[in-house]
C-alpha cells in the first residue's frame, strides 16, 4: 500500500517543485522526481495480484452487440 502513496507525494512534490521554482537545478529535480513517480506507478500497478484481478474480469464472456433476445 505505500507505493500508490510514494507515487502520490513523488508526482505532487515533483510537480510543485518545476513550477514554482525557475531555476536549471530544480527543474531537474523536478523532472526526476516526475521519473521516478512514472516508475514507482508502474511498478505499483504491475503486480501479480493487481494484474490476476484484471485478467478474471477479461477472461469473463460478454454478450455481443445488439444480441437481445
Amino acid at each position: 500500500m505505500t507505493k500508490p502513496i510514494t507515487f502520490i507525494v513523488l508526482f505532487l512534490v515533483g510537480a510543485l517543485v518545476m513550477f514554482v521554482f525557475d531555476n536549471t537545478f530544480t527543474l531537474f529535480i523536478g523532472m526526476f522526481l516526475q521519473l521516478a513517480a512514472v516508475g514507482i506507478g508502474v511498478f505499483a500497478i504491475a503486480t501479480p495480484g493487481f494484474l490476476d484481478a484484471d485478467g478474471d474480469a477479461a477472461s469473463t464472456p460478454q454478450q455481443a452487440a445488439g444480441d437481445d433476445a
